[in-house]
């Protein structure tokens, strides 16, 4: 077992920050930061808890990334350029590291998905790095990094410096991930009395119950309720209380 002090001192203090981070922006960007410092200059991390989560269909995970626009654009936008390619299949089906060394040990997969996703990733100088495929949680949730190294860093020198580097390397990938799904995420912006009422319906009060305790009217109670249910996209209020409890808007 290595010795705390072998660890190299920049990698500790990541530990130390992301474990006191309060918001998932601010852990994102830290985390950018860091993975500059091994000459990955575009990332990609995608999350999602929806166990039949289609890895080509934006709607269904949430993506940061500090890619060009362009790029994700059309990587993630409409046509889904990740759909039948081999990483596609690999990132929601496996567990684990992959270089990009690797790709062509992949089994085959649609050779025209495979030409658009190569000719995109050359016009944007995505030419070496390593993809990750964080183990699935018992909420189901799974988690994918993409880590994409500066122009003029060809997939040789990351490949050696993963085999130098990697324990160092993915046990911040892990505290990252993990951390990050301690934290509320997503695109979705409820107010606080929103999280509040959908927190005590999760904790099986009523609206004449909720009205008593905050001190509101029933139709004050709904009025929220209601607005909860069209922030986050969703017809029913149990379905208001599931998708916040999943992107941890609310904690019951």
């Amino acid at each position: 077992m290595s010795h705390l002090s072998e660890i190299p001192q920049p990698a500790l203090r990541f530990v130390s920050r992301a474990a006191q981070c309060g918001e998932s922006e601010e852990l994102w960007q830290l985390f950018c930061a860091r993975m500059k410092d091994y000459g990955f200059d575009r990332l990609v991390y995608a999350i999602t808890h929806l166990f039949d989560a289609d890895i080509a269909d934006p709607s269904s995970w949430v993506v940061l990334h500090t890619h060009d626009e362009g790029y994700a654009r059309r990587l993630f936008g409409g046509g889904g350029m990740l759909r039948g390619t081999r990483i596609a299949d690999w990132a929601f089906t496996e567990t684990g590291i992959l270089p990009w060394s690797r790709y062509d040990e992949l089994p085959p997969q649609d050779p025209t998905a495979e030409f658009r996703l190569r000719e995109l990733d050359r016009a944007y100088r995505v030419c070496a790095g390593v993809t990750v495929s964080f183990p699935p949680l018992p909420r189901r949730t799974k988690g994918v990094l993409s880590l994409t190294a500066k122009p003029g860093f060809d997939q040789h020198r990351i490949d050696r410096m993963w085999r130098e580097r990697a324990a160092e390397i993915e046990a911040q990938l892990h505290v990252f991930h993990l951390r990050f799904l301690t934290l509320p995420f997503g695109p979705y912006k409820l107010t606080a009395r929103q999280r509040q009422v959908l927190e005590l319906v999760a904790c099986g009060h009523t609206t004449h119950h909720m009205a008593e305790e905050l001190e509101l009217t029933p139709a004050t109670i709904d009025k929220h309720l209601k607005l909860a249910r069209e922030t986050l996209g969703v017809a029913t209020t149990a379905q208001a209380v599931l998708k916040a409890s999943l992107f941890n808007q609310i904690f019951s």
